[in-house]
């Protein structure tokens, strides 16, 4: 049966369109499917030549560190680059170079990484030190002179370390200070390098634990000032239903009891008033009562 029998009449003699894009559609769509199932393009590692034979010739100075060559990818290959002396650097040390794998589209090659200088930490260990012990050498025999008085103190004679040996000083009497006693100087070992000697402290004076207490010849006699009576008030009258009365009082003035007239205070919103009080206070040799004013609260 020819496949022109299923086509109607009308379009038996018509030639059937083209689709000049459908191959291309065709590509990308397969492109499209092997880069969604995971398909990888791998690059082939690009093996290096060996190095050549290189002669090293004198270094220029002392201290001069030799830089090997190396291999570098220039042009799509291998390119040698000849090794070097270098002057070395003060503090620092060199650290070498080194290869590692780089992709370069398709390929996979070795790159070089070259060296630098690096600052260097000078850790330095001490050696064992040796310590030598200077002893006091023998105490020289003093003649103490006569006492300038009873109050004097005498400080005895010491040994001080300097320029490298001992130096004597010699005792002297000192004056007394009132309220305080005299603590003497003491040796304490001191380490100077690799030395090892007794280094005087000096004394000196300090406060003693008992308070001196200094009492006047006569005591005098406290005399107690009573309030006198109550004057008779008459309270004028009351400005306000909330007006609260504030009432008389004495104070103490010139040597003396003073009056002081009761009065009407306004009320402060919101607070109470508390009535003042008397307390008993000491002026000179009098106990007398002092008036603590009221206040709101």
């Amino acid at each position: 049966m020819a496949i022109d029998s299923f086509i109607p009449s009308s379009d038996a003699g018509r030639k059937r369109p083209t689709r000049p894009f459908g191959r291309l559609s065709a590509l990308l769509f397969l492109a499209g499917t092997m880069l969604a199932s995971g398909c990888i393009v791998h690059a082939t590692p690009v093996r290096m030549p060996a190095a050549p034979t290189v002669i090293r010739g004198p270094a220029p100075g002392p201290g001069y560190i030799w830089v090997k060559g190396f291999h570098t990818w220039r042009n799509s290959r291998y390119v040698w680059k000849r090794g070097r002396w270098i002057a070395p650097h003060r503090g620092k040390r060199w650290v070498r170079g080194r290869y590692v794998w780089v992709r370069r589209g398709r390929v996979k090659v070795r790159r070089w990484i070259r060296g630098h200088w690096k600052t260097t930490r000078v850790i330095v260990r001490p050696g064992p030190i040796t310590i030598m012990t200077r002893p006091l050498p023998v105490r020289p025999k003093v003649r103490v002179p006569v006492r300038p008085g009873p109050r004097y103190v005498w400080v005895k004679g010491y040994y001080s370390w300097k320029n490298g040996r001992y130096a004597w000083t010699r005792g002297r009497w000192v004056r007394r200070i009132t309220g305080k006693r005299w603590i003497a100087g003491r040796y304490v070992w001191v380490r100077k390098g690799n030395i090892k000697f007794r280094r005087w402290v000096p004394g000196h004076w300090k406060r003693t634990g008992s308070t001196l207490v200094v009492r006047p010849p006569l005591t005098p006699t406290i005399v107690l000032r009573r309030l006198p009576a109550r004057p008779r008030v008459v309270r004028p009258r009351r400005p306000g239903l909330r007006h609260a009365w504030i009432r008389g009082h004495h104070v103490w003035r010139g040597g003396r009891y003073v009056w002081v007239r009761g009065q009407w205070r306004r009320p402060i919103t919101g607070k109470r008033w508390i009535p003042g009080h008397y307390r008993i206070t000491r002026r000179g040799n009098f106990r007398i009562k002092v008036w603590v004013r009221g206040h709101w609260r």
